[in-house]
């Protein structure tokens, strides 16, 4: 299989080498051209996390691919964002790259396709903003949320030493998410939904989930 990873920053670079030092080719999805252009060459563009070094000088350019264009992840049949999110100084969440992310899988993703969002949001993203833009593509698709649990530094062993957390937005997207993070992570836990992940797992940073505005 082949997995995209959307957002190559320092949650997802690292997550996107743990899944290619498993076996598994990565196609890497980042806005910046640099970026793009040292992970390519096998540089590591995060120095702060050193075993990410190794592992892009083994597979980098080869096992992960990094492209600035989402037309590379058609090849794909799971697809994990984890792209930035920022707040203001009234702790309002900007989901606009989530958005613009959603959209463009939303052009890309093929039936039976399984997206996962792992970036840090509002409880009910998933199920409310994230599904109502993939729902336009018209596809049978898989959808899940896993909350990211890195530390600057120790991204790299955290992804393999850590329990991860999945759950989907129904059964079957829950189970799909739980074989896929059970390819390179140690162990996997399965919740019942996308939403119990949001809210039992992370804190409520940010309020009520009516601050996820579609």
């Amino acid at each position: 299989m082949k997995v995209s990873v959307i957002g190559l920053g320092k949650a997802g670079l690292p997550l996107a080498a743990v899944i290619a030092d498993n076996g598994i080719e990565v196609r890497g999805i980042d806005v910046s051209k640099e970026r793009v252009d040292l992970i390519n060459k096998g540089i590591n563009p995060i120095p702060e996390e050193p075993e990410l070094g190794d592992i892009l000088k083994k597979y980098g350019g080869n096992r992960l691919k990094a492209f600035n264009d989402y037309s590379s992840i058609k090849e794909c049949s799971a697809h994990i964002v984890i792209v930035p999110l920022f707040i203001d100084e009234n702790k309002k969440p900007d989901l606009s790259m989530i958005k613009s992310a959603s959209k463009k899988l939303a052009v890309n993703i093929k039936d039976d396709d399984l997206v996962v969002l792992e970036t840090t949001v509002p409880p009910e993203t998933t199920e409310r903003l994230v599904k109502s833009i993939l729902d336009k593509s018209g596809k049978k698709y898989y959808l899940a949320y896993s909350p990211e649990r890195i530390m600057t530094g120790y991204s790299i062993s955290r992804y393999r030493e850590f329990p991860k957390v999945v759950g989907g937005v129904d059964e079957e997207s829950g189970k799909k998410a739980y074989e896929l993070y059970s390819k390179f992570c140690k162990k996997v836990n399965l919740v019942s939904n996308a939403s119990d992940c949001a809210e039992a797992i992370k804190a409520r940073l940010y309020g009520p989930s009516e601050e996820v505005t579609l």
